[in-house]
């Protein structure tokens, strides 16, 4: 098994999509593969008005887990990468399947919680994911 010891908060940044999808962008740059290890869901798998309730907080996976993601330039090494759809807005399933999977993940790795951030906080230039990932476990820990 890989050595983990941080797991990396990421949004797309577009308000639809899904694994598929990202790893459709992320091949046209030129990628191996999607950058992140897992993509939680907001409902709007192939645009922005086609809601499917079902896929609402549904966690699909990304790259292996046992293969090194591209998703924090400098930091992809012994990091987990989870993307959720969404721009500045996520839903209550995406947060409470986001909650579960970071749980699952610090359990299975032993990674501290404090090493649990999001990618602003290893990329000043980026804003992603527009909420406190330190707050989210403050509240949800």
């Amino acid at each position: 098994m890989r050595e983990i010891n941080r797991i990396v908060v990421h949004c797309s940044d577009s308000p639809w999509g899904d694994a598929a999808v990202i790893r459709d962008w992320h091949k046209q740059r030129g990628w191996s593969d999607i950058g992140y290890h897992a993509v939680v869901l907001n409902g709007f798998r192939w645009n922005s008005t086609g809601y499917q309730d079902t896929a609402d907080g549904l966690i699909e996976p990304g790259r292996p887990m046992d293969r090194m993601g591209a998703h924090v330039g400098g930091a992809n090494r012994g990091s987990l990468g989870v993307c959720l759809i969404g721009v500045e807005e996520f839903t209550p399933a995406q947060f409470d399947s986001l909650e579960r999977i970071l749980k699952v993940w610090a359990a299975l790795y032993a990674v501290p919680l404090s090493r649990i951030v999001g990618h602003s906080a290893l990329d000043k230039k980026k804003m992603c994911p527009v909420f406190d990932v330190a707050d989210f476990i403050a509240v949800r820990f």
